[in-house]
C-alpha cells in the first residue's frame, strides 16, 4: 500500500495475477483481461441457454459483448469482468447442482470461492458476493439445518478473501481503506 495513493489498498485479485504476467511483457495482462471477458460471455451465453433459445441467447449475449463500457474494460486490464465471471460461474455452478439434485458441502465450499473471488477483486464485488451468498443459501434450503453449509460457504469465502483485505489492514490499520 502506498500512502500517497489509497487506491493502492483496494483488494485487487486481478492484479495479483498480472503481476506474473508482467514479466511476459505489458499486454500480458491485457491478454488476461480480454480473455476473462470472453470468458464472461461465454457464461452470459451458457445461463440464457438454460431459458431461451440459441438465436436468442447469441442475440442477449451478443448484445453484452458489445456494449460500449464492457468493450473498453475488456481491452484495458480492468477488474470488473472478474467480479462477472465470478458471479455468472456461481450462477452456472448452482444450476447444475440443481440439475443433479447434489447437496454436498463441496457444493457450498465452491460457491464460497467464488463469492470470495468477487469481493477479492474490489470492494464494490461484496454485492456480488452477497448475491451469491443468498442464492446458494436459498439453493439449500432442503437441508434440515443450513448451519453447517452456511459455515462452510462462509469459511472459504473468508479464506479466500483474507489474503486481499489484510495487505490494507496491516498497512493502514483499516481492511476496507480508503
Amino acid at each position: 500500500v502506498m500512502p500517497d495513493l489509497p487506491y493502492s489498498a483496494f483488494p485487487s485479485l486481478p492484479q495479483f495475477l498480472y503481476c506474473p504476467l508482467l514479466r511476459a511483457g505489458a499486454s500480458s495482462a491485457k491478454i488476461l483481461a480480454f480473455l476473462v471477458y470472453c470468458a464472461t460471455g461465454i457464461s452470459v451465453y451458457m445461463l440464457c441457454r438454460l431459458r431461451a433459445s440459441r438465436k436468442v441467447s447469441a442475440a442477449i449475449t451478443f448484445a453484452f459483448m458489445i456494449a460500449p463500457t464492457l468493450c473498453f474494460m475488456g481491452q484495458e486490464a480492468y477488474a470488473e469482468p472478474f467480479i462477472a465471471f465470478n458471479l455468472l460461474a456461481a450462477l452456472l455452478f448452482m444450476k447444475g447442482l440443481k440439475r443433479k439434485c447434489s447437496e454436498s458441502l463441496k457444493a457450498y465450499a465452491v460457491c464460497g470461492i467464488l463469492a470470495g473471488g468477487c469481493a477479492a477483486v474490489k470492494l464494490t464485488g461484496v454485492f456480488a458476493s452477497a448475491a451469491i451468498a443468498l442464492l446458494t443459501l436459498w439453493r439449500g434450503k432442503k437441508h434440515s439445518t443450513l448451519i453447517k453449509p452456511l459455515l462452510i460457504f462462509g469459511l472459504f469465502a473468508a479464506l479466500f478473501i483474507a489474503p486481499f483485505y489484510a495487505r490494507p489492514w496491516l498497512a493502514t490499520g483499516n481492511p476496507f481503506y480508503p
